[in-house]
């Protein structure tokens, strides 16, 4: 097992002796330490807006840790490479084994302070590459130690961390929780005061409470833009624009989206542009403005595939594909389909959402046991200080009675552990095996979904060629009166309409994405033809009118009036949305 230190490793059985053996004089460290602190400073400054940046810094501070031999200085340098590696979002983990390994040294983690660090580092490192369940037990297990050590400033780090992991399980208590805390014990009016309230407002978003969140963000975009903080103003318009999106107002959204990019000219924080770059494309996509969209999905494809970042790189290909298949450009669309496919199973995605709820529950409890513990011990102290204040005579026989309580509690309370620890671990063996057949069910629900998609996408083709086809022979009959092109048109209206197989294809395909559809659909809502059916079906995979028209072979508009009239049958109010009354069903 090796350990990195600066630009080279270390065996870590030679670690203690490295850690201890210095051979620079008084002067010298003085100077390095120094050195180091001024190091440390411009790290803090920059590791948010100049990536890059700091992350050489970073290797000139490990430079300093081999040079000098410093366990804790050694310490902070994985404590600034990992939050660094978090605040760019690299999608590689490059950090969270080393970590492990490190803490497996007495010299590295014999100081307390170092051992919170690590584990904080384990978080951030951990939770940048998606491994959810590893960065909440090293979260938990800093915020712990950070409380003991009466440690404020990683008090507001890892319980923002804390709240941070909460969406992505989807324990939005939880991250409330943690987030109350940072508040309460960061100072108010600070940066990073500003942060948590930004991060909390994306949790109000994610419980759909648009204007709650929108408001979170206006009371401190103020702030933000005196500090000239660019790439948390950045943050700010990028968040602000998808709660105006959200709300159906896009074109306020692309302006939003827009400052963001102009803000963040300067700054290295990639994966910011990367996220609004793929916005405003979204957002021209929607507006069918598709050169300008596939000018900014290339630019952010571009920046992605610099970067590494996978999991963008993914989702524009994703995105192209659709609007090539939007465009009808069937080729394209699967060529990007492809890639996406590819790419997609090379990112480890997050394991599935129940068993991290088992595993917070899990680590919660085992918090709450600890602090029963403790109590019980502390009350046992106090009745040892009350029995000898009130009679010296029986000291002797009071202390032994309690030597034998506590011995036979401290027994007990072994086992009990000792069982707990067997138990859990079994419970996370069982979790590990749920998950794994989550994460094949999710992918096999994906790749329905796709094939529903594609098929359709394709059968709307081929019906809109079809169509043309009979609308050329018919202005060939007119002008030349030849039978063949009215034998063409027979044979074309009879392809247009034999979609009896298709259909129940695709019910077939539909079913197994959306098992109870069709029975919620005809129970709520019994007086709906068989084309309005269909009608909500395509609906309800997300396609277009156009798309819809290509499929049932109608104009756009007679689908715009099949729609109005299925709102009437269905009973809806004008403010209503029928996209989302039939993705409830």
């Amino acid at each position: 097992m090796c350990i990195l230190a600066g630009n080279g490793y270390l065996a870590a059985q030679d670690a203690i002796d490295f850690w201890s053996d210095n051979s620079l004089s008084e002067n010298t460290l003085l100077a390095e330490k120094q050195r180091a602190d001024s190091l440390i400073g411009l790290i803090s400054e920059n590791y948010f807006n100049q990536g890059s940046y700091a992350a050489g810094i970073v290797q000139e501070l490990y430079k300093i840790a081999y040079r000098t031999k410093d366990a804790n200085l050694f310490v902070q340098c994985v404590y600034w490479d990992a939050l660094v590696e978090y605040s760019q979002h690299n999608d590689q983990n490059l950090l969270a084994n080393r970590i492990d390994s490190l803490m497996q040294i007495p010299a590295l983690t014999e100081n307390q302070h170092n051992l919170l660090l690590l584990n904080y580092a384990s978080a951030l490192s951990n939770l940048a590459y998606g491994n959810f369940p590893s960065a909440f037990r090293r979260a938990v297990e800093a915020y712990r130690k950070a409380v003991e050590l009466d440690d404020r400033r990683l008090i507001v780090e890892t319980a923002t961390t804390l709240g941070n992991i909460g969406p992505y399980i989807q324990d939005y208590e939880l991250s409330r929780y943690y987030y109350q805390i940072a508040l309460q014990q960061c100072p108010p009016n600070t940066q990073k005061s500003y942060q948590i309230k930004i991060n909390y407002s994306r949790l109000q978003f994610l419980e759909e409470k648009y204007d709650s969140a929108e408001m979170t963000i206006q009371s401190v975009l103020p702030n933000i833009i005196q500090s000239r903080d660019s790439s948390m103003l950045g943050v700010c318009y990028l968040n602000l624009g998808s709660y105006i999106a959200a709300q159906g107002e896009r074109d306020s959204a692309y302006r939003l989206y827009m400052k963001g990019i102009d803000v963040l000219h300067n700054t290295d924080n990639n994966n910011i542009k990367l996220i609004l770059l793929g916005n405003i494309g979204n957002y021209f996509r929607y507006k069918e403005n598709y050169k300008e969209a596939i000018r900014y999905y290339s630019k952010a494809r571009e920046i992605a595939l610099e970067d590494s970042n996978v999991n963008i790189y993914a989702s524009v290909a994703y995105e192209l594909s659709i609007l090539f298949a939007q465009q009808g450009l069937t080729d394209s669309s699967y060529l990007y389909l492809q890639e996406y496919n590819s790419l997609n199973s090379r990112i480890q995605q997050p394991q599935t959402l129940d068993s991290y709820k088992n595993y917070v529950d899990i680590v919660m409890e085992l918090s709450e046991n600890q602090i029963q513990l403790s109590k019980q011990a502390a009350n046992l102290k106090a009745k040892q200080l009350v029995i000898i204040t009130v009679t010296a005579a029986g000291i002797i026989v009071a202390l032994f009675l309690l030597w034998l309580v506590a011995m036979e509690r401290r027994r007990s309370m072994r086992q009990t552990v000792l069982l707990k620890e067997i138990e859990n671990k079994e419970l996370i063996d069982q979790l590990g095996h749920e998950q794994e057949i989550k994460k094949l069910q999710e992918e096999k629900m994906d790749q329905k979904i796709r094939e529903i998609t594609s098929y359709s996408l394709l059968l709307a083709n081929k019906n809109n060629l079809l169509k043309e086809i009979e609308d050329l022979a018919s202005k060939a009959e007119e002008e030349t009166g030849n039978q063949n092109c009215l034998q063409i048109k027979h044979l074309v209206g009879e392809s247009l309409h034999m979609d009896g197989d298709y259909w129940q294809q695709f019910v077939g395909l539909f079913t197994q994405v959306n098992p109870h559809f069709f029975d919620n659909l005809k129970q709520k809502f019994p007086d709906l033809t068989a084309n309005e059916i269909k009608l909500c079906a395509y609906i309800r995979i997300g396609m277009s009118s156009k798309q819809i028209a290509q499929m049932l072979n109608l104009s756009p508009e007679s689908v715009n009036k099949n729609r109005y009239r299925l709102r009437k049958k269905l009973g809806m109010e004008k403010d209503e949305a029928l996209d989302k009354l039939i993705a409830s069903l």
